[in-house]
This record gives C-alpha cells, structure tokens and sequence, in this order.
C-alpha cells in the first residue's frame, strides 16, 4: 500500500487510492496526469479524465500518453469536460455525485476491468469561497467510498488561481498529496473502520484540524478516529479534538479512538479531557 503522506509522482495510487495534485504550470500538470493515467492503464482500470475547455483541448493534454489512440479506441480512456459531471458555480450533492461515480465503477467491472480510475482537474469547482466547505466535504465522501471499492482518483488544482487557505484544505483531505508538509502537516482520510488521522499536529494546525474535522465527519453514527499513523500532537491538537467529540456526544453520537499513541494519551489525561 502507498504510503500516506506527500509524494512526488501521480503514480503509485493503485486500485483505491486517493491523490491530490497541485500545480503551478501545465508541464507539472501534464507530469502528474499522465504517471496516474499510465498506471492506470497497467492495471487494467477503465480511465476517464475529467476538466474544463472543450474535448480536443483535453485531448491535447494527454497527446504523450503512450496507446493513447487505442486506449480512447477500445474505451479503456474515455474524456469528458467538466460540465458533463459536474453543476459548474453550485455546491457538490456528494450523494448524487457519489451515485454517478458507484455506477461507473460498476460498469467498468462488469465491461471486465479492474476498476475505475478517475483524473479530474476540478479547479472550476472551487473559485468560489462559498463552495469550498461542500467540495471539502465531497472530496471526504468520496474518499470513503473509495477505501471499500475499486476506485482511484487524482484530483487536480491550479495554484495560480487558488489561494492557499483551500489549497491546504484539499491538500489535508487526500490520503496523499504533493503539498509541501508545511502546508498539509496532517492527513484526515477513510482508515479501516472510520477516519484516519496521520502526520503532525500542533498549535499552528489544531485549529484547521478541529475545521476539517467538523468538514469532513460522516453525518451520522460512531466517528471512529484512528491514530496509529499520528506522529506528533500535543495539547491544542487534543483540545482541538476534544472539542469535536463533545459536540458530537451531545448530539448522542459515540466516539472511538484507535491506535492512539502515548502521548495523546497522557496529554488527554494531563488536560483532565475524557476521550
């Protein structure tokens, strides 16, 4: 399994993983979009690329990806443009979103494929400020599905048109990324039984850790948090932490930690915080 955290290359993200791409150019765009595709044609996923402007411009993106002609032939790569998938300027419906995407995992299985594989450059999606808090709560969704079916996706962002503050937050909701890890210094994604926390934790990230917490959680039963890949936390991320599990204890739902490391324990018992 690939190893959370940041990486360098698209590749690697293998028939469930979940990457998230920033770029600064369309060589490193291309670059990445083109590692995850051709691993994806390895294992024998169906492919589809997913972004703005018409199809021959799409098209022309991937002009260096080997077989191309016969992959986009046979239908093992299919392209389309951003609006086909996706309500352009509204807020995500993650389940009607999620229902689309569950449909054609489905049929790729059953046209004899591994899975899908899912290259979506989705900056259009999050020009607005007031749709990043839906698209950061999609991308938690669907992240989730993924960790149980066979899907992967990487999802790609413009950093010449987007500002840091929603960078960072797709960047921490991806189980791994190529943000530098002063920008992304913890990862918030589907482990195996609820949501994994992993990375670092401290008093400049605790509270963007409480935010994409309350951003990201499933809407109903136990949150599960696991820990075991947490390597550093102290106080404020505990109290970050604690501050969601009481809100969601008073709202009768339960919660459960798994893996926690000694410290978040001993912390826990030094702030008199019951967890």
């Amino acid at each position: 399994m690939r190893r959370h955290g940041r990486v360098d290359s698209a590749a690697g993200l293998g028939l469930h993983g979940h990457g998230c791409w920033l770029y600064s150019d369309e060589a490193e765009f291309r670059a990445g979009a083109l590692d995850f595709l051709a691993e994806g044609a390895e294992l024998d996923q169906r492919m589809l690329y997913v972004g703005a402007g018409t199809i021959e411009k799409l098209r022309s993106d991937l002009g260096d990806l080997p077989g191309l002609d016969r992959l986009l032939g046979d239908g093992a790569l299919r392209i389309m443009a951003l609006e086909a998938l996706y309500e352009v300027g509204v807020g995500v419906d993650p389940m009607a979103q999620l229902a689309m995407y569950s449909a054609a995992t489905r049929t790729a299985l059953v046209d004899g494929y591994a899975g899908l594989r899912v290259l979506a450059e989705v900056t259009p999606l999050v020009l607005d400020p007031e749709l990043w808090r839906a698209h950061t709560h999609w991308e938690a969704v669907a992240d989730r599905y993924m960790a149980k079916h066979p899907m992967s996706a990487l999802c790609c962002y413009d950093r010449r048109l987007l500002p840091d503050a929603i960078l960072r937050d797709l960047a921490c909701v991806h189980r791994s990324s190529n943000a530098a890890p002063a920008m992304a210094p913890f990862r918030l994604f589907a482990g195996r039984e609820g949501l994994s926390l992993a990375g670092e934790v401290d008093s400049f990230s605790a509270e963007h850790l409480r935010r994409l917490l309350a951003a990201t959680l499933p809407a109903e039963g136990e949150l599960v948090l696991e820990l075991d890949e947490l390597r550093f936390i102290d106080h404020h991320g505990v109290m970050a932490i604690a501050e969601v599990a009481r809100e969601l204890q008073r709202d009768g739902r339960a919660v459960r930690f798994l893996g926690a490391p000694r410290s978040f324990d001993r912390l826990a018992s030094l702030l008199e915080v019951e967890l």
